[in-house]
């Protein structure tokens, strides 16, 4: 899937947010991208409250025509060192100066525009901030009915891929959205891709996590 496409899928969903101008939100924090084919990328980190950012997408259009700019919200998550933060099937991972902005149509590097990067390990260090990634970060074995993986918690998000049944993967953040009793999941597959499913068709064990199927063990 290209980026253009990616941009013109998300936007049909209804879950982007279009700027009438193509100019960038002004935050402390921002990390400039290099191109990912034919779009720009940005990734804001909110001055108000660190654990919330953006990624902001300007798709050139034939004929060197820079379109509107797509704002796709990212809240932050556990990571092991660093910055990360997820959201609609991006992850951006930073650590100092030098980020990752991971996307269906690939990865970039991205490169912190400010004189002074944020902290290694919380953007802030505000208490607030952590104590959100601490409760959010799950890192619990799990295993998958099968079915379909997506690229944001919900049935309307594209198909990232798809898992068979007994296929293992770890349980990364309760996203609080819910469908039919089951939470949605931010989940990695074996493989490394980071990617969201429905907790009906995830299985976990000793202990089970809330939001999952409850049935007599896992496949």
């Amino acid at each position: 899937m290209t980026v253009k496409t990616l941009f013109a899928s998300l936007v049909t969903m209804g879950g982007l947010m279009l700027l009438p101008t193509p100019a960038y939100a002004s935050f402390d924090d921002q990390y400039m991208c290099d191109a990912l084919g034919d779009a720009d990328a940005l990734v804001v980190i909110s001055s108000e409250n660190s654990a919330n950012a953006s990624v902001q997408i300007s798709v050139t259009h034939d004929g060197g025509m820079e379109g509107e700019v797509s704002v796709i919200d990212m809240r932050q998550i556990p990571a092991a060192s660093g910055m990360k933060y997820a959201g609609l099937g991006y992850v951006f991972h930073a650590k100092g100066p030098e980020g990752i902005l991971e996307t269906e149509a690939g990865s970039t590097t991205c490169r912190f525009a400010g004189e002074e990067a944020p902290d290694e390990m919380s953007g802030s260090g505000d208490e607030e901030t952590d104590a959100y990634a601490e409760s959010q970060s799950l890192e619990a074995p799990a295993t998958s009915w099968g079915g379909i993986v997506r690229a944001g918690p919900g049935m309307e998000f594209d198909r990232v891929t798809s898992l068979r049944e007994g296929d293992p993967v770890t349980l990364l953040v309760d996203t609080g959205e819910e469908m039919n009793g089951y939470r949605w999941f931010m989940i990695r597959l074996s493989d490394g891709t980071e990617a969201y499913q429905w907790g009906g068709i995830l299985c976990t064990e000793a202990p089970q996590i809330d939001g999952t199927f409850a049935g007599e063990g896992c496949p």
